[in-house]
């Protein structure tokens, strides 16, 4: 994907003049007990991610946590 001058060119089609953008949702499950603060560092290197990896402008990419309470959670381990 290539972006020049707010135009987004993905295999040589103009993806916002056809009226697409990219605007990934990434939603995160937790245990509850993260802090805001490591919410935000987590949430800052998956855009960072996301944006180097899929092309997706930084503006565009959406984090959604979902805090998982511990008791509805099991895994085997």
């Amino acid at each position: 994907m290539n972006r020049r001058a707010g135009r987004f060119i993905i295999n040589g089609e103009d993806i916002k003049a056809k009226g697409g953008i990219t605007m990934p949702f990434i939603h995160v499950e937790l245990v509850e007990g993260r802090s805001d603060e490591a919410k935000a560092k987590i949430a800052k290197e998956i855009v960072e991610s996301v944006h180097k990896h899929a092309g997706a402008p930084k503006e565009h990419i959406h984090v959604v946590f979902q805090d998982m309470k511990r008791s509805d959670y099991y895994n085997e381990a």
